[in-house]
């Protein structure tokens, strides 16, 4: 069986159903079984949470964006519908307000109880992907391609922490078998939904449904799994270096994971695992022209370079600790990040110096001055005694992830790199790098990401990488 999952940033209008409609017949030609993983149609998801924040917040303008939200469907039924003869576009616009009536219901609900518990929200956040599976089969329809609705709720097993929900690896694998592994035409499947053993609707959270598509081609074994994106695969370079960089023809799993952890636009590493698990490569393959090569993703690394790619976390803040005081105290590292930790604070990068003399994280900027807070109320004693300064922030940062397996053991790399950005007139304000030698994070000031990447570019992507040699 073949996996292909189109995101929601494709699926516009019901012209884009119809562009994902085509593709998924060419795959299915010759008898092909196919498995269609679909999210929200574009922005979708946002709307729902937002109008469901708002109707718990007893805003009356909710009701509005419901049907704001309705509408939008509404308006590509119908035009999937003018499509199919004897069809009638008005009653498929009706069709679709019937169905949309039990959504309204569950947020009423919500709005005279001024509650939402993350129960209710995962039910409401299951309608964005139904609906777009409901649009595919649609489009699906118009063009003579007949499709099988497969209900997630009845194959993604989870637990019961329901807006970011934990899959039962065994239970799923048993049931997409069962219910997806005998069919033989295209099967239409909501991404991000699931349920728990009591049939109680639950999401998998952000980027779900590549997660969906994963777990999918994992239990079907399938021989490689497709993601059909904006763009024509993973850019070298992302921001604004991207229009002049190429796209990355083979990377590996653990290259695709560091690339994503840094924004680039590639799985989300935890979307990947099942993939990397059952050595099953992922294509990211272009919407707009599905027969270009895109990038491959699977074992091995990319051939002929030394770095893979270059992606950003464009706004950050770096915290500073240090003192005198730190040097040789055993436990100041754990009560950093334990009081992180405790207050719920994620730490995107660490760096220390030998002299064990100061420790700098970055943080997402609103994480910042409660970190700021929580850290000087754990050091209140030494920072009274002077054996240690008070936390401060530096703002106005980015963190670059240079990364590439074949960095590895080879000496002038990181020479390279710096010896680029200091022609470029660029300042590093931290360094890190794992021993693995895989990627090399650097933090340096946000107005300089534009040419830092082109500078990284033009060393390691330029025809001649110019350049320190």
């Amino acid at each position: 069986m073949k996996i292909v999952k189109f995101g929601g940033k494709l699926l516009r209008d019901a012209a884009a159903f119809q562009r994902a409609v085509q593709i998924v017949a060419e795959m299915a030609q010759n008898g092909s079984a196919v498995c269609v993983v679909l999210s929200a149609i574009f922005g979708g998801r946002d709307e729902l949470r937002s109008l469901s924040a708002a109707a718990a917040a007893k805003d009356a303008g909710w009701a509005a964006r419901y049907e704001a939200w309705v509408e939008r469907h509404v308006d590509m039924a119908r035009a999937l519908a003018s499509d199919v003869p004897g069809a009638s576009p008005d009653e498929a616009a009706a069709s679709w307000r019937v169905e949309a009536q039990a959504l309204r219901d569950i947020l009423t609900g919500v709005f005279d109880l001024g509650e939402l518990s993350d129960k209710v929200l995962a039910r409401i956040l299951a309608f964005g992907p139904n609906a777009s599976a409901a649009l595919f089969q649609a489009a699906c329809t118009a063009m003579g391609l007949e499709t099988t609705y497969r209900d997630a709720r009845q194959l993604i097993v989870t637990d019961d922490q329901f807006c970011a929900a934990h899959v039962d690896g065994a239970a799923t694998r048993e049931a997409l078998r069962e219910h997806l592994g005998r069919d033989s035409g295209v099967s239409v499947l909501a991404g991000s939904v699931g349920a728990t053993e009591k049939g109680l609707p639950t999401d998998l959270g952000r980027n779900g449904a590549d997660y969906t598509m994963s777990l999918v081609a994992s239990a079907l074994e399938a021989k490689s799994a497709q993601l059909f994106t904006e763009g024509a695969g993973v850019s070298q370079v992302g921001g604004a270096a991207q229009k002049n960089a190429d796209v990355i023809a083979q990377m590996s799993f653990a290259e695709a994971m560091e690339l994503s952890h840094y924004g680039s636009s590639v799985l989300h590493a935890h979307a990947l695992q099942p993939l990397q698990d059952a050595r099953i490569p992922l294509w990211i393959r272009s919407f707009a022209q599905p027969d270009a090569p895109g990038t491959r993703v699977g074992e091995g690394a990319a051939q002929g370079r030394s770095v893979t790619g270059v992606s950003t976390i464009c706004d950050v803040s770096l915290l500073h600790i240090g003192g005198s005081g730190m040097t040789g105290v055993m436990g100041t590292a754990a009560r950093l990040f334990g009081v992180l930790a405790a207050h719920d604070i994620n730490v995107i990068l660490i760096t220390q110096g030998s002299s064990e003399q100061s420790i700098c994280v970055a943080l997402l900027p609103e994480d910042a001055q409660r970190a700021v807070v929580h850290i000087a109320e754990e050091f209140a004693r030494e920072i009274a005694r002077r054996t240690m300064e008070a936390p401060w922030v530096e703002p106005g940062v980015s963190v670059l992830g240079v990364v590439g397996e074949n960095m590895r053991r080879r000496p002038g790399i990181s020479g390279r790199l710096f010896c680029a950005l200091g022609e470029a007139g660029v300042n590093v304000v931290a360094i890190a790098q794992g021993a693995n030698e895989l990627n090399i994070s650097l933090v340096i000031a946000k107005a300089d990401v534009s040419r830092a990447q082109t500078a990284i570019q033009r060393a390691f992507f330029g025809a001649d990488q110019a350049g320190c040699q």
